[in-house]
């Protein structure tokens, strides 16, 4: 029994004795440009940027079944997204120890893979990505205090896995270059995607800028080249060579480096026994790029001091030919949009073209007055005066108005002659609707109240704008009133006065 008891305290012992040292110096179990660029990062406490970081870099992170990650350097702090999971984690030194701390409470995983992110007004952002065969075309927000994402604006199928993207802090802007995009339902297959657009988060709509030039295939080339991005406040760079190409995308650029800068970034990768692309990262931090390379144990260390100065911007070369400058660029991607935009109109004019036709006929057709003829003539045998020249018969009238309520009821879509209908069968039981019944026949039951509340308000407004039109008249339609029960509530019911107008 002693025995037993003994050999369970050493056990305990030594699982102690072999846990401690482990989770006290657990950094030490990274690579060697694990730990450098770790401590690059957390010397600078100024710089905002993005980095995409080769598959060498986990941190100690033991699950790397999901995809690589994204730093995020917000100043003083380091997150790092990994790829396929919406998981948030913090790059810091604690007690001279260097660890990763997980931020999210999430338990999303694999729906967002080659996704792009983004820091705006020190919050975390990403767009686009794919999971499960199917590609996300929205944005996506980290919120610090609940822990998780919140959806945002959908990008109406734009390119929406990883392509080149820029978020220029001085216009609120997030731009994407056009590349090749993936399409993975039913069947996984490239698709090219030759536009740059623009998504403004101060107006929240996507514009397209443009048409990538037809001789420009450099962005179809850089494949899942994670490594080639490299952004800086004046643009990013495109490091998949040593040439090291700047991308001003707000100003439409592409600038060559200068030939004093041209051998220094020659220097970077002289020493090919060191290259390993798992380990190989280009970083910027305020005015130096920096580059890691090397293998797990192994790493060598460059530098270099780089402005937007550094680079040849005369004469520039165009990333995209503008819209404005091709009148047939851009017109098949919203050929549909402006198809749809103009039948209501030419429907509309057809209408009206028809109804001033109709009235001008029933005008020259109208009898002309004639003066009584002398006596002798029989009353009965003088033909029927109007009160005042050109004032139509009743019969007449009673066709004008037909033809109104015709005219009203074209101009309403489906939701709205239901709508009509649902007040017009109460009103006539002497019966109002309440806002339940009216939301019943909008379809909005289930959803929320301000667009419950949105949804009444346009439909009801616009019954009531195309009453007065149709009819002439200056009072609404459809009229809300006090619940008589309860003041609090409102009411809805059709004016009696018009309500034999409405030839349901």
């Amino acid at each position: 029994m002693n025995y037993t008891r003994m050999r369970s305290y050493f056990n305990l012992l030594l699982l102690t004795l072999t846990w401690t040292p482990t989770m006290a110096q657990s950094h030490r179990n990274w690579s060697k440009p694990e730990q450098l660029l770790t401590d690059i990062l957390l010397r600078d406490t100024v710089t905002q940027t993005v980095a995409y970081l080769p598959k060498g870099y986990w941190f100690g992170l033991p699950d790397r079944s999901h995809g690589s990650l994204v730093l995020i350097k917000n100043g003083p702090r380091n997150f790092l997204l990994r790829d396929g999971t919406h998981q948030v984690h913090l790059l810091e030194r604690t007690d001279q120890d260097l660890k990763v701390r997980r931020l999210d409470s999430s338990v999303f995983a694999g729906d967002n893979f080659l996704m792009m992110a983004f820091m705006r007004k020190d919050t975390i952002y990403q767009y686009g990505g794919y999971g499960f065969w199917n590609t996300r075309d929205f944005f996506m927000r980290y919120r610090a205090a609940n822990r998780d994402w919140d959806f945002l604006t959908g990008g109406n199928g734009l390119p929406n896995e990883l392509n080149y993207h820029y978020y220029d802090a001085s216009t609120d802007a997030f731009y994407v270059i056009g590349s090749i995009s993936s399409s993975h339902h039913p069947f996984a297959r490239k698709i090219l995607v030759d536009s740059v657009y623009k998504y403004d988060f101060n107006t929240r709509r996507w514009s397209s800028l443009g048409k990538i030039r037809d001789d420009f295939n450099d962005l179809d080339s850089r494949k899942n080249d994670n490594m080639s991005f490299c952004f800086t406040s004046f643009g990013f760079l495109d490091c998949r060579t040593f040439a090291v190409k700047l991308y001003d995308i707000p100003n439409n650029r592409i600038l060559e480096p200068r030939e004093h800068l041209i051998d220094k970034l020659f220097d970077f990768g002289r020493d090919e026994r060191l290259f390993d692309d798992q380990y190989r990262q280009f970083i910027m931090l305020q005015d130096t790029l920096h580059l890691l390379q090397g293998r797990f144990d192994t790493v060598r260390y460059n530098r270099v001091f780089l402005t937007s100065k550094d680079f040849n911007g005369h004469p520039p070369q165009r990333i995209y030919t503008p819209v404005s400058s091709d009148m047939l660029s851009g017109m098949k991607e919203h050929a549909s949009i402006l198809l749809a935009s103009i039948l209501p109109l030419v429907g509309l004019a057809v209408a009206l073209i028809y109804r001033i036709r109709k009235r001008k006929k029933q005008i020259f057709s109208e009898p002309v007055y004639q003066a009584p003829e002398p006596a002798g003539r029989l009353s009965a045998d003088i033909p029927a005066v109007p009160a005042h020249p050109g004032a139509p018969p009743e019969k007449d009238i009673a066709e004008t108005q037909e033809d109104d309520a015709t005219f009203f009821l074209t101009q309403l879509n489906p939701t709205e002659i239901a709508l009509l209908d649902m007040l017009l069968k109460e009103t006539r039981a002497g019966n109002t609707a309440d806002i339940h019944a009216i939301n019943k026949t909008l379809g909005v039951s289930s959803k929320e109240t301000s667009l419950q509340k949105a949804r009444r308000s346009i439909s009801i407004n616009n019954i009531n704008s195309c009453f007065r039109q149709s009819f002439k008249e200056e009072d609404n339609l459809i009229i809300r009133e006090r619940d008589r029960e309860d003041k609090r509530a409102f009411v809805y019911r059709l004016d009696p006065r018009f309500v034999h107008r409405i030839k349901r």
